[in-house]
């Protein structure tokens, strides 16, 4: 049910909220979704919904209007009581806020106390990049509202501006597609499958999954930064797919050789941009570049489809560099702490650079046992103190 804001916070905004947290993701996340900047266009029910979100902490306007919504799932030990915004670790996790919800609003809804209690004393937003519309208007209202906020850097994402290359000259180089056809032929049998929209299926899955776990990150790796290996990385996707709108934004390519399955690249596509997801190649074929070879076919299906910008993600910065991309926005993590106190203890621990791509799970916290449970115990403390006052 929804309350109005309370008479303090209203007089501090211009215009009265009504805040309330839902089971799950309500469909009013559509309507937000839907009036986004085009490149956060997949913030959309069915996009949470697939994350598992827990509830959803919604803002409207006194006429039923949304402003912002905050799907979450609990996240670290349930003494802590914090949350997490839900999403894939890739492209990013972002909540969608409507551009009408005024910077004096932005920081009433994070002083109110029944926004408090539904984040819980601490809650995670991350991995997303720094120039995200939304974050970059949290970050700066949020420690106005009394949180600390904790940024840990995750890299810097690498953008191909496809417009700008062609400008300078035939891209890619008569050369590259030299050198791409000619591993084609090595290969043998080599074709391709396209896949979007009503195309997904178990099938399609299972092999993007083979060619992982013929990979290096099968055999070098436990496994868990895999996206279709990964069950739980999988049934996010499959449950993505299951949905028209964010079905037709998916888009695979999977080359095989003798109908075998040998690499794949996996994107998500919004308007003229293309997030490069994931892509993999079975080992066994390394001499012959199928990688590379899924890539540039990939890239060329694209531009045929209208994409004019690919972002790559952060790492391997070698390969995407020559293939044209330049680095882009940096890639942070960010924890919202209530208590300055806590936010202290955390930082050191939560501020540290990483490379790893450590994060990919919402649920969990990367932070050590120790600060784990000193931050459980420092919770209790407080909630018993506020209960014997």
């Amino acid at each position: 049910m929804n309350v109005p804001a309370s008479a303090a916070a209203a007089t501090k905004t211009r215009q009265p909220l009504a805040i309330s947290v839902a089971a799950g993701v309500p469909d009013a996340v559509d309507r937000l979704a839907a009036a986004l900047d085009p490149d956060h266009a997949f913030l959309t029910a069915a996009w949470f919904r697939a994350a598992g979100a827990d509830s959803t902490l919604l803002v409207e306007a006194a006429n039923g209007s949304p402003l912002a919504a905050f799907p979450t799932i609990a996240a670290g030990p349930k003494a802590i009581g914090g949350s997490a915004v839900v999403g894939a670790y890739w492209p990013f996790r972002s909540v969608p806020v409507s551009p009408r919800l005024g910077d004096a609003d932005l920081r009433s809804l994070l002083t109110d106390p029944r926004t408090r209690a539904a984040l819980g004393p601490l809650w995670r937003m991350g991995p997303f990049y720094e120039d995200d519309p939304t974050g970059a208007r949290l970050l700066e209202a949020a420690p106005e509202a009394g949180w600390t906020v904790l940024t840990r850097s995750l890299g810097e994402t690498y953008l191909l501006e496809v417009a700008e290359l062609r400008a300078r000259g035939p891209w890619p180089r008569p050369s590259t597609l030299k050198r791409i056809r000619n591993y084609e032929r090595q290969l043998g049998e080599a074709t391709y499958e396209r896949i979007s929209g009503a195309g997904w299926s178990p099938a399609v899955f299972d092999a993007l999954a083979a060619v992982e776990a013929a990979s290096w990150i099968a055999r070098r790796t436990d496994g868990s930064g895999a996206k279709f290996l990964n069950t739980d990385s999988r049934a996010l996707w499959e449950k993505a797919a299951a949905d028209p709108v964010l079905a037709e934004m998916m888009s695979a390519l999977i080359l095989r050789v003798g109908g075998k399955p040998v690499a794949f690249c996996f994107d998500l596509n919004v308007g003229t941009l293309q997030y490069s997801v994931a892509g993999s190649f079975d080992a066994a074929f390394a001499r012959l570049k199928p990688g590379k070879i899924a890539t540039y076919r990939n890239i060329e299906w694209a531009l045929k489809r209208g994409i004019t910008r690919i972002d790559w993600g952060a790492g391997d910065g070698g390969y995407k560099r020559e293939i044209g991309a330049a680095k882009g926005p940096r890639i942070v993590d960010c924890l919202f702490v209530r208590n300055g106190f806590v936010a202290s203890i955390l930082r050191p621990r939560w501020e540290r650079a990483v490379s790893d791509g450590s994060g990919d799970d919402a649920r969990k916290l990367p932070l050590g046992r120790r600060e784990l449970l000193l931050l459980a115990s420092l919770i209790t403390a407080a909630t018993a103190g506020a209960l014997a006052e």
